[in-house]
């Protein structure tokens, strides 16, 4: 990602050529383009410079395409065991709707669909549901369904339960920053039976799971070092409603 240049498609181009020499193995190259100053590098224009503007990872027999704008996680056999332990704490028997917020490229929701009866994923960037929806078909799952949208206004909309009923189960995989106050509002009035709470910053998962421990138990968290000699870490918290 770089700053709007007269020159930079010309010197991306260039760059493009020297990489491709000196790294064979590179199967793409995008060049982001952003005017505004942010702490992480998100583009608001994307030029496709070579290969096919997305790369291809395996979880365990799971295969996901991932577009450059979508996230999905860097340590790929630590997410599968992150996976693994959203998938015992959703404690699922194939009669359950699931719902998986800030589903992103879909790995939740397709990875959580054999053991389930439906997951409906919501997220808020369109590129990501794009993948999940492609991901859902490279892996050959037809229970999953995403929506496109910010799940404060989603939560809110008086038709959102009608158009989604309720779930038995919600996966939650907020960023950072954590879950809006709002959505904690809307779960706490859904009381979904159990919430497996994926988390990146123990300070907000602590923030959530105060408020949510009005209606719930906590039954167990489990951290997961997707980042080994750093300070962050993945947690999985397991809640049941009281």
């Amino acid at each position: 990602v770089t700053a709007p240049h007269r020159s930079g498609s010309s010197v991306v181009r260039q760059l493009s050529t020297l990489l491709q020499a000196e790294i064979p193995d590179i199967s793409t190259l995008v060049h982001g383009m952003s005017a505004k100053k942010a702490q992480i590098a998100i583009a608001d224009t994307q030029e496709v410079v070579f290969g096919p503007g997305y790369i291809e990872e395996h979880l365990g027999d799971f295969r996901f395409r991932i577009s450059s704008g979508a996230f999905f996680q860097t340590n790929s056999k630590a997410a599968r065991i992150l996976l693994d332990e959203v998938s015992e704490g959703c404690g699922l028997t194939g009669s359950e709707v699931v719902w998986d917020l800030y589903s992103g490229t879909g790995t939740m929701a397709i990875g959580l669909a054999r053991a389930a009866r439906k997951v409906i994923g919501f997220e808020l960037l369109q590129d990501a549901v794009s993948d999940a929806q492609t991901n859902a078909g490279l892996n050959g799952v037809d229970n999953c369904e995403f929506v496109v949208g910010d799940l404060k206004d989603l939560l809110c909309n008086s038709s959102f339960a009608n158009n989604y009923g309720s779930p038995h189960v919600v996966v939650t995989d907020p960023p950072r920053a954590g879950m809006h106050p709002s959505v904690v509002k809307q779960l706490l009035t859904l009381e979904p039976p159990r919430i497996v709470y994926v988390s990146c910053n123990p300070a907000t998962l602590a923030r959530d799971l105060k408020m949510l421990m009005e209606k719930y138990r906590l039954l167990r968290v489990q951290p997961v070092d997707l980042f080994p000699h750093t300070p962050h870490v993945e947690a999985v918290a397991v809640l049941e409603k009281r």
